[in-house]
């Protein structure tokens, strides 16, 4: 039995290219339930997640922040009296008011204020749907055996939730994953959103975190510590300011100055008056002495007394009645000089040492002229008229002499006194300026912390009626729709993933799978270029003289 063969022509080698049938589609159509297999199994993961995970409610508030005095003011700038410290942008008011509201206290209080019990509550959506009149369907039962089951193994508190201080903190950490605080990008706006599984518990919290926002912005802000401090510099300012006055009025009383510049120049005039009024004394006294000189010559060149001719009766004698009237008033002088007080006891003892001299010198005169002239026609020497007016002047000159070296010297006195003053001045002038500007410092930091403290109290009656810079823009919204979770984007999520899978798969059973199945498989192992392809003969096989079976297939 004869076999017959039929050979292809043989073909040329082709270029080496890229057949997407062969090595894409071919590959996904061969592992084809795999990929089914891997995308059923995405689609069930994915609604899987979605019934595990709960309904959730997000609202939303917003606070508006305007930066002023209080929150760029600092403790030095409110005690000189300046309430502006460096100018804040409304990026840097935000991220401060960000970093304000962030600390763990604030947190703590809006647990306190909604309650640990609630926030700690487990999540039932069958009782949920129950309370709203609802039937609960399969998803809901499962989904409140899952969450208690799932709360029962998640660590809690170990008995009912309440106001103790575990479950305090972990109401503070379930708030840390449900609260989210933002700052809008070139706004002076902060919008606080939670997310938790009740929509009425959501608008709690956000207007809790409102509330308790505001409260500690006044309480970092307020200026009531400033205000306590500036009433302490105040009563200690006034304190030092007292002593300060009365250490620099003692020693005013001590010196017998208090106005220093205005003294100075009353001394100094004084000065000037008592030199001036000296100079002119000893002008006077000069002229005097030379005016006495002169006198004097010409007294002594006068004759004492000049022949007269007496006829009839006597008569009296003029230098007799003369002298007399001068002894008089010699002693009046003399007399008159214990009453006054404008001397002193030297200038005394010299005025009644001269005027005792002139009466004893008078009555030995006195004494020796007789008081009347014996009548007749005699001649007989009578005194000289004009040697008496000479000798008058020379005794007024001689006391007026004394009368200006009595005021010389009390002016000299007058100068030693006033010069005196003048130095006690200068040295108590020194002091005086130490305490004077002592004195001032002292109130006018009395007066800057009055001032301060007038600011501050401003302030504190702005935070006693809650006028502060952080205010409400948008109170808590009850969202009336959930926010999550997104379930149909989850088991869309699932399926593409579980889709990506099974192509990988079916690629990676390509890569592995050693079959040949194709004639570009022969080529590839081998090497070789294709003479041609032997078809399969139907019918049984042939027996060979050796007893083996023929084949049918010609070796490439």
């Amino acid at each position: 039995m004869s076999v017959e063969r039929h050979f292809e022509p043989l073909e040329e080698e082709p270029h080496e290219s890229f057949d997407v049938v062969d090595r894409v589609l071919v590959p996904m159509w061969r592992a084809r339930l795999w990929i089914a297999l891997t995308l059923a199994l995405g689609l069930l993961i994915g609604a899987f997640l979605g019934a595990i995970r709960p309904n959730t409610y997000e609202s939303v508030g917003k606070l508006l922040v305007r930066v002023g005095a209080r929150e760029q003011g600092t403790a030095e700038s409110r005690v000189v009296g300046s309430d502006r410290g460096d100018v804040l942008s409304s990026r840097e008011a935000i991220a401060n008011e960000l970093h304000l509201l962030a600390n763990p206290i604030v947190y703590e209080n809006v647990a306190r204020r909604v309650g640990p019990e609630r926030i700690l509550a487990g999540y039932d959506p069958a009782g949920a749907a129950a309370a709203e009149g609802n039937e609960p369907s399969w998803l809901h039962r499962f989904q409140s055996w899952w969450f208690s089951d799932s709360s029962s193994r998640s660590e809690g508190p170990g008995h009912a939730p309440d106001h103790c201080a575990r479950c305090v903190a972990l109401a503070v950490r379930a708030l840390g994953f449900a609260l989210e605080i933002q700052g809008s990008g070139g706004s002076s706006v902060i919008t606080v959103v939670c997310t938790t599984n009740s929509p009425q518990l959501s608008a709690d919290v956000v207007d809790a975190f409102i509330a308790e926002a505001l409260v500690h912005h006044q309480a970092v802000f307020s200026s009531g510590s400033s205000l306590d401090f500036l009433q302490e510099q105040v009563q200690s300012a006034q304190a030092q300011a007292t002593l300060a006055d009365e250490a620099l009025a003692d020693y005013r009383v001590n010196c017998g100055f208090y106005d220093t510049e205005v003294q100075r120049q009353q001394i100094l005039s004084a000065l000037g008056a008592v030199e001036s009024e000296l100079a002119a004394d000893n002008a006077r006294l000069s002229a005097l002495e030379s005016r006495e000189r002169l006198v004097q010559q010409e007294l002594s060149a006068e004759p004492r007394t000049q022949e007269i001719r007496v006829r009839g009766t006597p008569v009296p004698n003029s230098e007799h009645v003369w002298l007399k009237q001068r002894l008089l008033q010699l002693r009046d002088d003399l007399m008159g000089l214990e009453g006054r007080r404008d001397l002193t006891t030297a200038m005394l003892e010299t005025q009644r040492s001269i005027l005792s001299s002139q009466i004893a010198t008078t009555e030995s005169e006195l004494a020796s002229r007789p008081e009347f002239l014996q009548p007749g026609e005699t001649i007989q020497e009578a005194p000289n008229p004009r040697f008496l007016r000479l000798r008058e002047q020379l005794d007024e000159i001689r006391e007026e002499q004394v009368a200006l070296r009595s005021s010389v010297n009390k002016r000299v006195e007058r100068l030693a006194e006033v010069r005196e003053q003048l130095v006690s001045l200068e040295r108590c002038v020194p002091t005086l300026r130490v305490l004077e500007t002592a004195a001032t410092q002292s109130r006018q930091r009395l007066a800057q912390f009055l001032s301060a403290r007038e600011r501050v109290s401003v302030m504190d009656l702005l935070d006693s009626v809650n006028m502060i810079n952080l205010r409400p823009l948008q109170a808590a919204t009850v969202p009336l729709t959930k926010s999550g979770p997104q379930r149909g984007r989850l088991v869309a999520v699932g399926g593409l993933l579980g889709l990506a899978c099974g192509i990988a798969l079916a690629f990676l059973l390509r890569t592995l799978d050693q079959r040949l199945r194709t004639r570009e498989d022969v080529a590839r192992i081998h090497g070789t270029a294709f003479l041609g392809v032997v078809p399969e003969l139907p019918g049984p096989p042939a027996r060979t003289p050796a007893g083996g079976r023929a084949t049918h297939r010609a070796q490439a």
